[in-house]
């Protein structure tokens, strides 16, 4: 079931019976410290089930993979796997980090403006995406109920695959955000039909069209973006909110992204 709900109980666990797993420690012999770096657990989601769980940094083995590393785990078991500035060209969609298996900044795990992308993009199965966007100083989030292997495995195939979250709330996502009225193809590996040079796409988002097809957008909106709407020479931008050519507004708004998964 889809969620569209305020950071602020995301980032610090307000809601205990939406988003944390609070236990009395007393009944427990394994505590989530225990778990930081002596015996790791295999996922966030994990983490999340033992004693005095508190959203931060750990480090987790997945099963499959001989290989512990630290990532953020926040409330509700959600694992970081990848920091994408809006500003910078690291992760547009034509980027190899998201087709392969090399680590960007991957000590930088914070939930800070620092771009990263961490082992846990190609090593965690997962059956929810959850993509968080601040813009300015408003942060927003949408629970994507998609599942797979990994990350990578989802991006690499290069299949398009359709969410139906619907174009309000997508544009709720991005403050004062726009897109041209048809169109409206979500979700995952997102592609015009004729693709072109500059065409919009985007690794998880919506695209927009003005005419009744998606043969010719000039507007998305999400993270691992690129296109210029109408071949402008406007800035770059791979997260956040591309619209032109009678999108009502034209926009180039800049987003810091945060992919997680559970």
């Amino acid at each position: 079931m889809l969620s569209y709900f305020a950071c602020v109980t995301f980032l610090f666990g307000a809601v205990a019976g939406k988003l944390g797993n609070f236990q009395d420690c007393s009944l427990k012999n394994q505590t989530a410290d225990h778990l930081r770096e002596s015996d790791p657990a295999s996922s966030c989601l994990a983490l999340s089930l033992q004693c005095g769980f508190q959203p931060g940094v750990y480090t987790i083995e997945p099963l499959g993979f001989s290989q512990r590393f630290q990532t953020y785990c926040a409330a509700g078991g959600w694992t970081l796997a990848m920091k994408v500035d809006g500003t910078e060209s690291t992760f547009t969609y034509s980027s190899l980090y998201w087709t392969n298996a090399n680590v960007f900044n991957p000590q930088n795990v914070l939930l800070d403006n620092v771009e990263a992308k961490i082992a846990s993009f190609h090593t965690v199965s997962f059956d929810e995406v959850l993509l968080m966007m601040k813009t300015g100083d408003t942060t927003t989030q949408l629970i994507i109920p998609q599942g797979a292997q990994s990350l990578l495995h989802l991006f690499s195939q290069g299949n398009f695959i359709e969410t139906t979250i619907g174009r309000t709330t997508w544009l709720g996502l991005v403050p004062g955000s726009s897109l041209q009225s048809n169109c409206n193809r979500e979700g995952f590996n997102a592609k015009t039909d004729n693709p072109f040079s500059n065409s919009p796409r985007v690794r998880i988002g919506i695209l927009g069209n003005q005419e009744n097809d998606c043969s010719s957008c000039d507007s998305w909106l999400g993270i691992g973006g690129f296109g210029h709407p109408c071949n402008s020479s406007a800035p770059a931008n791979s997260c956040g909110n591309v619209a032109g050519c009678n999108a009502g507004k034209n926009r180039n708004l800049f987003s810091m992204g945060y992919l997680f998964v559970r």
